[in-house]
Order: C-alpha cells, then sequence, then structure tokens
C-alpha cells in the first residue's frame, strides 16, 4: 500500500499518538508480508 495519502489522511495520522502509528505501521507492513 504504497500510494499517496490524502491531506486530511496525513493530518489524521500526525494527529494521533506515536505509539498509535507506529503500532498501524507494524501492522500495516505484517499485512504486506
Amino acid at each position: 500500500m504504497h500510494t499517496i495519502f490524502p491531506f486530511h489522511v496525513c493530518c489524521y495520522i500526525f494527529r494521533v499518538p506515536r505509539r498509535v502509528f507506529i503500532f498501524l505501521w507494524m501492522l500495516q507492513i505484517t499485512w504486506g508480508n
């Protein structure tokens, strides 16, 4: 899922806590494999 995120999605990502962002990012990598 290496696509350009919409602007509102980027804003949402920066709004969430860093731990939550890293957690979701790790899940994305797991699903990618």
